[in-house]
């Protein structure tokens, strides 16, 4: 009778382990000892490098390279304790949401890791990666891309990990997806995230700058059994399948580690894993194309952007503001592309503006989304050099593309510069153009005054204005002809489309998936004043000569 009960027993015992065998193999993304690879034995990965890196915005890095970096970096006490994905492919999930935006959090309201202990402190991998949309992610857990990730830590931001605790994965389908999650999440967004170059210098700045990088790279089979303090100086052959692309965050670095300096590296494989779960990488391996695939950094807030101002040579009591009343289509122009231009130039201080003084106007175009794709469309300056007072004329200054023009005429106090040249019969200055026929995507339209800075002014923060689209977001320009502009004071939008028979207007929605992570108008002034600085958008007095 007992030989009988311990037969059954077994069956029962072997029954109940095969099932949570196959259940295993629905949740996660493979097998222990599914194939010959040691990684895939012990630990799963997740990236599905489908991202195209050429379509995300490259950040732009101001003041870089003009001081030393310190010999050595560790933001680790900025992360939260070690975590471990498990059997799932949830790699991006950890990396970008439970590493690097619960990091970013603490580096903003100066947190450290004994305050990340607590769960309500730490963005939840199980909401970033369930709130991923479906076709965007592997079945069964199968990992995915860095770019549905980041945007729903944009657009939807992140629940916590005490609202959403890493457990009940299932097949991680949308339909687990808890509703009342996306509450919590809302106080929880990213501003954006960009791309950097993979360089050992530039990983540093950032680093220095307190600013973890995000990254996806290969693992090979070396990888997956990585114990210890010691520096991986070599990569070999790459793992196979999914398992061989994985993202983890940089947290710091050291000169004095290894033959040539090393990056800390932090990983989701659990404290016993690694270096109590980090890595550290070679400097030259980290950055070259058998270990990185790309790095990332990211933001909470666009207005902690490094500030680039230059310095102004002229004081005084002026406070200078453009204002684009419309940048319509021009109907009676030969194409599409024809446009009409109505704007003015205030001044709101108290003291009149000397034309001696050299300053100008510019209205340019901004690549929502390649801040080297610009370019000034027309150039308006205010100086003496080229006639009497109260004369103008056009400039052979080759600045604006589309035109050029300078007025010998002062601007006085609390007056609009249209007014003052007209003696008050107008109230603004029609300027016709036409619009480039190279410029396709999304683009930001705008007027800056006194972009060199040689006026001191009293508030140099509304030196510029955006015009966009209805949403707030660039426009898109296609082939030069521009769709869907919003000028204050008309329905442009319509008008736009109703001229456009041979285009197709996208709608809201794809407008905004396309231009969610998007330059935000904060980073194209803080670019356009250090490319005036440098001189890639230049505007120099010496290249306007008045056309005879």
């Amino acid at each position: 009778m007992k030989k009988t009960n311990q037969f059954f027993l077994r069956v029962i015992l072997f029954s109940v382990l095969a099932m949570l065998i196959q259940t295993s193999c629905k949740k996660g993304t493979h097998l222990p000892g599914d194939d010959d690879d040691p990684i895939v034995s012990e630990f799963f990965t997740g990236l599905t490098g489908d991202d195209n890196i050429d379509s995300i915005p490259k950040d732009f890095r101001i003041n870089f390279g003009s001081v030393n970096v310190p010999s050595a970096v560790d933001l680790t006490n900025r992360f939260p304790p070690v975590g471990n994905q498990g059997a799932y492919g949830t790699c991006v999930a950890w990396a970008a949401g439970y590493g690097l935006k619960t990091a970013l959090n603490a580096i903003d309201n100066g947190l450290m890791t004994s305050d990340l202990t607590s769960p309500g402190r730490q963005s939840s991998p199980t909401d970033l990666f369930l709130a991923i949309p479906d076709n965007q992610k592997g079945s069964n857990c199968d990992g995915t891309s860095f770019e549905p990730a980041f945007d729903v830590m944009i657009r939807r931001g992140l629940a916590s990990m005490d609202v959403a605790p890493y457990e009940n994965f299932g097949d991680c389908s949308q339909t687990l997806l808890d509703p009342s999650w996306a509450s919590h999440a809302s106080n929880n967004k990213l501003a954006n995230y960009r791309r950097i170059d993979n360089d050992v210098n530039v990983f540093k700045e950032y680093l220095a700058k307190d600013r973890p990088i995000l990254i996806g790279m290969f693992t090979d089979q070396q990888f997956g059994t990585w114990r210890g303090e010691d520096v991986k100086t070599t990569q070999g052959a790459q793992s196979t399948g999914i398992h061989g692309r994985h993202a983890m965050v940089i947290v710091g670095y050291d000169d004095a580690r290894g033959p040539g300096g090393a990056f800390k590296i932090l990983n989701s494989w659990g404290e016993n894993w690694g270096a109590d779960g980090f890595i550290w990488v070679d400097y030259q391996l980290t950055v070259s194309p058998d270990f990185l695939m790309f790095g990332f950094v990211a933001n909470n807030d666009v207005s902690n952007i490094d500030p680039d101002d230059i310095p102004p040579t002229v004081a005084g009591d002026y406070n200078l503001m453009p204002w684009i009343e419309r940048d319509d289509i021009n109907t009676n122009g030969q194409s599409f592309r024809d446009r009409i231009l109505t704007y003015n130039i205030y001044n709101l201080g108290n003291e009149t503006l000397s034309s001696s003084t050299r300053w100008s106007m510019i209205y340019l175009y901004y690549n929502a989304f390649d801040l080297n794709d610009n370019g000034v469309l027309l150039y308006d300056y205010y100086t003496d050099e080229f006639g009497n007072k109260g004369e103008d004329g056009p400039l052979s200054a080759n600045v604006g593309l589309a035109g050029n023009w300078w007025t010998n005429v002062d601007l006085p106090g609390r007056s609009g510069m249209a007014q003052t040249v007209t003696n008050n019969n107008s109230d603004v200055f029609t300027w016709t153009y036409t619009m480039p026929d190279n410029l396709n995507g999304f683009y930001y339209l705008v007027a800056i005054t006194d972009p060199e800075n040689v006026v001191k002014e009293s508030n140099e923060s509304n030196n510029y204005q955006f015009l966009t689209n209805e949403f707030g977001g660039p426009v898109l320009i296609d082939n030069g002809v521009v769709i869907g502009l919003q000028s204050p004071g008309n329905d442009n939008m319509a008008k736009s489309i109703q001229h456009q028979t041979d285009h197709v207007s996208p709608s809201p929605a794809e407008l905004s998936e396309k231009y969610c992570n998007a330059y935000a108008p904060e980073e194209v002034i803080v670019a356009a004043k250090s490319k005036l600085r440098s001189g890639e958008l230049h505007i120099a007095t010496t290249n306007a000569r008045r056309v005879k």
